[in-house]
């Protein structure tokens, strides 16, 4: 089914203006507007310029920005100062979401700017990444970044390019609201209200308006965010590079390049302070001289976990990376941390429970009980009896699945400080340098949305921190 839905660019390069929301939604503009109009099914997106008189209107599929329908001047306008960088896109890829009664059931996807590029396409909403779509205090759409200055946004041929205004003669940043239907009978965001009336002449000075929330104490993919969330109930999730992604000097991060690119798995595990009574060094994958490409911070809420161990289970060798055949330790999710093995299997509660199987693989936890997992893990785990430092092994689900989400689980790069001193020229500091160079610059980000740290493991409470600039 295909499924249209546009946005408006409307003004001229000379007398850059806003352009004002009708009651009905759209936007007015005297000029003879484009359209971005994007058309096809789940994963097959296309984005093209079209007149718009010429373009199919999509019955209720609308643009909709973090949240909103039809109201998004009114909500992203003048009060509102922030940048919000996406434009989100929903509607049932089934053709079934005419009246918005599933809305909250269909995943989003995103316009996305690849600045770098100059191409314009739709993937799966991430936080951060290339949406650098904003609304102004003038509630005019805009593309922000740095990438963009003097540049606009050319439609005249079918697919929209970034080029220098000089020789963009028609197209600016103004972007405009546009829908092709009434606003839904009950839909799940804030309706649109009536323009309020003027308000009466005030008796006595008007009180001072509530201050806006503060902003987070750290942005996403900070230093300072990494840290925190070691003494987090869910940690820090991190990947030594080892024949999974990133192999010889490929900086996409798609799964299927290495080794083990073929499974649909990749290998991970989780740090946190409460992991510190297990010896003297953080315990992540440690064996087979792993860090020699230096490591990748993952956005846990970008990936989804298929299951966990509380040691090494050599998932290369398992389909799927997840032993189902072993029985997962649901049973233990809700279990006493003081006495877990109270009642129940008791083989089955020290293999959950302390990762000592009697010489069989490991039991896995699912991912939905990382929490439980990990009371578990830091208070029996980090059994160094298998290999290395008693790491445990998180299993994401990789293939298809992954790369559809990238970049946006790549949240920073590192390299153990211990090894600092392999020198400028080689070991894991150059390459996990060049590695995240290549990176951002593949994806159009900077180095500040994705920065370089180095690696402490005798440090349990803030180990990453920041590598300077070269």
């Amino acid at each position: 089914t295909s499924l249209p839905s546009q946005i408006m660019i409307g003004g001229a390069a000379s007398a850059p203006r806003a352009t004002q929301p009708t009651a009905s939604g759209t936007a007015s503009d005297s000029s003879n507007p484009s359209c971005l109009e994007v058309r096809g099914q789940q994963w097959n997106w296309q984005v093209g310029a079209v007149p718009c008189t010429g373009a199919t209107g999509g019955g209720s599929q609308l643009f909709i920005a973090d949240g909103h329908y039809y109201d998004a001047f009114e909500h992203l306008g003048a009060a509102d100062a922030r940048r919000h960088f996406r434009i989100r896109w929903s509607g049932d890829p089934s053709g079934q979401d005419q009246n918005h009664q599933n809305q909250n059931h269909v995943e989003p996807v995103c316009l996305d700017a690849l600045v770098q590029s100059g191409m314009l396409n739709v993937f799966t909403c991430h936080d951060g990444a290339n949406q650098k779509f904003w609304v102004d205090r003038e509630g005019r759409w805009r593309m922000q970044a740095p990438e963009l200055d003097g540049k606009c946004l050319d439609r005249s041929g079918g697919k929209p390019q970034f080029l220098p205004c000089a020789q963009v003669l028609t197209a600016d940043q103004h972007f405009a609201f546009l829908s092709f239907s009434p606003p839904p009978p009950s839909p799940p965001f804030p309706p649109k209200r009536a323009p309020r009336p003027p308000p009466p002449v005030p008796l006595s000075p008007s009180p001072t308006p509530p201050s806006p929330p503060p902003p987070p104490a750290y942005p996403k993919g900070s230093v300072d965010a990494i840290n925190a969330r070691m003494s987090s109930p869910n940690g820090v999730l991190v990947h030594q590079l080892d024949q999974y992604i990133f192999v010889n000097g490929d900086v996409t991060g798609l799964a299927g390049n290495g080794q083990y690119g073929s499974l649909d798995s990749i290998s991970a595990s989780v740090i946190q302070s409460a992991q510190r009574s297990f010896g003297h060094l953080i315990p992540v994958y440690d064996i087979n001289d792993a860090g020699r490409f230096g490591g990748v911070v993952i956005q846990g809420d970008a990936v989804r976990i298929k299951c966990l161990y509380g040691g090494d289970v050599g998932s290369w060798n398992i389909p799927g990376g997840c032993r189902e055949d072993r029985g997962w330790c649901d049973a233990f999710a809700t279990a006493s941390l003081e006495d877990p093995c109270s009642s129940g299997d008791r083989y089955a509660c020290d293999c959950c429970t302390t990762s000592r199987c009697g010489g069989q693989t490991i039991m896995p936890w699912k991912g939905e009980h990382l929490e439980p997992f990990l009371n578990f893990y830091a208070r029996y785990g980090g059994n160094p009896q298998c290999c290395g430092s008693g790491y445990n092994e998180a299993i994401m689900a990789g293939g298809e699945e992954w790369n559809s989400a990238l970049p946006a689980q790549i949240e920073a790069f590192f390299y153990d400080v211990a090894r600092k001193g392999e020198g400028q020229w080689g070991g894991a500091p150059q390459s996990a340098r060049s590695l995240r160079d290549g990176f951002v610059k593949q994806y159009g980000l900077s180095v500040k949305e994705v920065p370089l740290l180095e690696f402490d493991r005798t440090n349990f409470d803030a180990p990453f921190s920041l590598v300077d600039a070269p």
